[in-house]
C-alpha cells in the first residue's frame, strides 16, 4: 500500500493540519476518521460526536459499523485516487501495509494548541482520550497510542506543519512511501 499514508495520534497532536498539508503536497486525497464520525453521528443519530462517543460506551456494534464504514470508504478510494493521507487512530491496525505515522505531542503542548478551538477543556479532551484508547484497547485488542505500533512516531511539539512534511518525506526516501 505504497500510496496510503496513515497519521495517528491523540487529539491537539496535528493529525488534520498536517494530513491535510501532506495530501495537498502528494496530489492525493485526505480523509478524516473524525470528520467520518461526526457526519455518522449527525444523519444516522442526530448527535455530536461527543455523544456518539458515550453512545458507543455501551454498544460496541457502533464503533464496529463506523469503523468498517470508515474503512470501506478508505478501500474504495484506494482504487481510484493517486493516493490518500488518512487521519485514523486505528489506521495501521487495519491497514498494516501503510505508512504509518504517530504524532504525538506534550500535554503543555496539546493545552496551548486547545486554547485555540472552542467547545472542549483540556479535562474533558484527556478523558475522551483515555475513554477511546480503553474502549478500541477492549474492542480489538489494539492499542493506538503505543508508539511501538507505527513505522515512524513524530514529536510535534517544536515542530511546525512545514517542518513535519520534511520529516515525513524524508520517511520515504529512506524506506516509506511518501
Amino acid at each position: 500500500m505504497e500510496n496510503l499514508i496513515i497519521l495517528s495520534g491523540e487529539a491537539c497532536t496535528g493529525k488534520t493540519t498536517v494530513g491535510q498539508a501532506l495530501a495537498a503536497k502528494l496530489g492525493y486525497v485526505f480523509h478524516s476518521a473524525g470528520n467520518h464520525a461526526r457526519e455518522f453521528a449527525h444523519t444516522k443519530y442526530g448527535l455530536d460526536v461527543h455523544a456518539l462517543q458515550g453512545l458507543c460506551e455501551g454498544n460496541p456494534a457502533i464503533d464496529l459499523q463506523l469503523d468498517d464504514d470508515f474503512c470501506n470508504t478508505i478501500r474504495q478510494q484506494l482504487g481510484q485516487a493517486a493516493g490518500l493521507v488518512v487521519d485514523f487512530r486505528m489506521g495501521a491496525h487495519f491497514f498494516l501495509g501503510a505508512m504509518s505515522i504517530f504524532l504525538k505531542a506534550s500535554p503543555m503542548v496539546v493545552r496551548k494548541r486547545l486554547a485555540g478551538r472552542t467547545g472542549e477543556d483540556f479535562a474533558s479532551l484527556t478523558r475522551r482520550n483515555e475513554e477511546s484508547r480503553r474502549r478500541l484497547l477492549e474492542l480489538y485488542g489494539y492499542d493506538y497510542a503505543l508508539e511501538s505500533n507505527y513505522r515512524h512516531v513524530i514529536d510535534t511539539d517544536y515542530l511546525v506543519p512545514e517542518h513535519i512534511l520534511e520529516v515525513i518525506a524524508r520517511f520515504g526516501r529512506h524506506g516509506g512511501c511518501a
